[in-house]
């Protein structure tokens, strides 16, 4: 993954909003390169021009095929996103641990988690004791002195 680059707060005045036209075009494009890296060029190239919303973002975010790929694309739109929703863009990666990782690279704090609550376990029943089999558990022995017949 590339570093991470501060964006020019100052120097972004020159960047225009990604109009819906080009947005369109430009997703067409992602889509028809089959390489995560040509997609991530691609995204790039827009960075450098055009200010980004959420929801544009979040749309170039679900074209990539692996992890790596979806968490750069994060960072680099994170630079140019023109509204504060950048949790839409990262709702596009699967699991917290990505969603954490870009945090972590953009410097967004992880936001406060909710206090797990604990899963306790039911308790076990306990166990009988093992009783020591007769030789014969399934039928009875007779007493030696018995005269009953029936088995």
């Amino acid at each position: 993954m590339h570093a991470y680059v501060e964006p020019a707060r100052d120097g972004g005045a020159e960047r225009t909003p990604l109009p819906d036209s080009e947005h369109a075009q430009q997703l067409q494009m992602v889509r028809s390169n089959q390489r995560d890296n040509d997609r991530l060029r691609i995204i790039r190239n827009l960075t450098f021009s055009y200010n980004i919303t959420s929801a544009q973002a979040a749309a170039f975010v679900a074209e990539f095929e692996f992890t790596e790929a979806k968490q750069e694309a994060c960072v680099l739109m994170y630079a140019v996103l023109s509204d504060a929703n950048f949790d839409a863009v990262l709702a596009k990666l699967r699991f917290d641990a990505e969603r954490d990782a870009v945090r972590q690279k953009v410097g967004l704090a992880a936001p406060a988690a909710a206090p797990a609550a604990p899963q306790a376990k039911p308790a076990a029943a306990p166990r009988p004791a093992a009783q020591p089999k007769d030789e014969v558990s399934w039928m009875k022995k007779k007493p030696v002195d018995s005269d009953e017949d029936s088995d």
